[in-house]
């Protein structure tokens, strides 16, 4: 069952599925370097909009007309 956690970095609250797998964290790539800051800095899991702050952007290829 998800669960309700408050942002380490900003408070907000947010839903946590990461107990029973399929969480929408899952969704995001961090380099390792991103990795080793977020355990540096906090304490436990962050909301979809500051993990989006430390993801690896995956650019879309431009449409070749």
């Amino acid at each position: 069952m998800p669960s309700t956690k408050q942002c380490s970095k900003c408070k907000a609250s947010f839903e946590c599925k990461n107990d029973e797998g399929g969480c929408w964290c899952e969704n995001y790539t961090l380099s390792l370097d991103a990795l080793k800051e977020l355990k540096a800095k906090f304490d436990n899991c962050l909301c979809p909009e500051c993990l989006a702050e430390y993801a690896i952007i995956n650019p879309v290829d431009p449409l070749i007309l």
